[in-house]
C-alpha cells in the first residue's frame, strides 16, 4: 500500500535556537517546503481559529514581569493584536470567543477559567477565585468547556455556569485534550 500524501500546513512552537534563529516563537511550516515563517516571539500555546486564519497564543509581556498576555495574529503573518491577560488560549468553534486560564493571582495551584470575545471586551471569569482551575477546552457544540480543576475533570455548562465534576482524581493532573 502507498502512504497518502496529506497536504496541510503547521503551527510549531519553537522552544530552543534552531539554524534558522527562531527561539520562544510560533513558526508557521507549510508542506510545499516554504521557509519557516515567525507568527509571534515568545509564543506559547498557540492555536489555530475554526476558519485557519488566525493563531491565537499567549505572550509574556516582558522578561521581568513575567505578566501573560493573550494574542492574535493572521496566519499568514501580521500585526499582533493584544486581546486579553491570560494564558493558554482556545479558540470556540464559532470562532467568535476565546477561553483561557487566568493565572492574575499567581499563587501556587491558583487559576481561574476564563473567556473573551476575540476583540478583547465581555472578559468573563467562569471559575471560583480559589479554584485551581486550568487548561480549558470548548465542546465541539460550544455549549460546554472541558477543564482541568484540582485534579479533575469538570464541565461548565455554557448557558448556566453550572460546574460538574466528570473525573475525580486522587493522582497527577488530568488535562482534557480534544482528539
Amino acid at each position: 500500500a502507498q502512504a497518502k500524501r496529506v497536504n496541510a500546513t503547521f503551527l510549531v512552537g519553537v522552544t530552543e535556537s534552531v539554524p534558522n534563529g527562531f527561539t520562544n516563537a510560533q513558526v508557521v511550516i507549510t508542506p510545499d517546503g516554504d521557509v519557516p515563517r515567525r507568527l509571534v516571539r515568545d509564543g506559547v500555546f498557540p492555536c489555530w481559529s475554526p476558519d485557519g486564519r488566525f493563531v491565537a497564543c499567549f505572550v509574556h509581556a516582558s522578561e521581568e514581569n513575567q505578566v501573560e498576555t493573550i494574542v492574535i495574529v493572521p496566519s499568514a503573518g501580521g500585526t499582533v493584536r493584544f486581546v486579553c491577560s491570560g494564558c493558554a488560549p482556545e479558540w470556540s468553534p464559532d470562532g467568535k470567543r476565546l477561553c483561557f486560564t487566568d493565572r492574575a493571582h499567581r499563587r501556587r495551584n491558583h487559576a481561574q477559567v476564563g473567556m473573551v470575545d476575540v476583540d478583547g471586551s465581555n472578559r468573563l471569569l467562569l471559575t471560583p477565585e480559589e479554584s485551581g482551575a486550568w487548561y480549558p477546552k470548548w465542546s465541539p457544540s460550544g455549549d460546554f468547556l472541558y477543564f482541568d480543576m484540582d485534579g479533575d475533570v469538570c464541565t461548565l455548562d455554557m448557558a448556566t455556569t453550572k460546574i460538574r465534576h466528570l473525573v475525580q482524581s486522587d493522582g497527577p493532573t488530568l488535562w482534557p485534550r480534544s482528539i
